[in-house]
C-alpha cells in the first residue's frame, strides 16, 4: 500500500505551452480528477465558462443516455442465451448469415437521389451552369483576402462600383 503515498502527475502541451498538475498521492478520486482536467483545460486557453458549459452539456447527454438505457433492460437469462448462441456460431455460419443479409440488400430497390431530389434526367446543362455560377469565387479565402480582391454579391459575381459624376458647378 505504499503506492498511495506516491505523487500523481498530469501534463498537457498545447500551443507550445505545457501545463502540469501534480498531486501528492496516487488515489485520485473522480471529483479531484475533474478539477485537475479543468486546470489543464484552462492551461490550454479554454475559458472557465466554456469548461463549465461543456461539463453541463456532457452531464445532460450522459443523463439522457442513462434514461434511454433504463427503458429496456433485457432479461439476464435472455442476454446470456444470446451471448451463448453467438459464441457458438462457426465462422462458416457467420459468413452465410452475412451473405444472406447482403443479398437481401442488393435485391432491394433503394430510393437514393444524390441531386437534392432531382432524377438523373432532370439535371441538365442549364442547372449545371447555374450551380457553378452560384459558387463563391474563393470558398476558402479569408474576409481580408476577399476585401482585397473586391466585393462580390451573394452569387459570386464581382460588384461593380459606379462612380458618380460631379455635378456641373455652372448649373443652377
Amino acid at each position: 500500500m505504499n503506492n498511495i503515498y506516491k505523487t500523481t502527475k498530469f501534463s498537457v502541451t498545447s500551443y507550445g505551452r505545457t501545463t502540469t498538475v501534480e498531486v501528492d498521492h496516487a488515489d485520485v478520486d473522480m471529483e479531484e480528477f475533474l478539477d485537475i482536467v479543468k486546470v489543464m483545460a484552462i492551461g490550454m486557453t479554454f475559458h472557465e465558462d466554456t469548461w463549465k458549459r461543456s461539463i453541463i452539456e456532457l452531464g445532460a447527454q450522459y443523463e439522457e443516455e442513462m434514461r434511454e438505457e433504463d427503458v429496456y433492460r433485457p432479461d439476464p437469462t435472455l442476454e446470456k442465451s444470446v451471448d451463448d448462441y453467438f459464441r457458438n456460431l462457426s465462422e462458416k455460419e457467420i459468413d452465410e448469415a452475412f451473405a444472406e443479409h447482403n443479398s437481401i440488400e442488393e435485391d432491394d430497390d433503394w430510393d437514393v437521389t444524390l441531386n437534392d431530389g432531382l432524377e438523373d434526367d432532370e439535371w441538365n446543362d442549364e442547372l449545371e451552369t447555374q450551380f457553378w455560377n452560384e459558387q463563391p469565387p474563393k470558398p476558402f479565402a479569408t474576409p481580408e483576402e476577399l476585401e482585397k480582391d473586391g466585393e462580390f454579391d451573394d452569387y459570386g459575381k464581382r460588384v461593380e462600383k459606379v462612380k458618380k459624376k460631379k455635378k456641373d458647378a455652372k448649373r443652377k
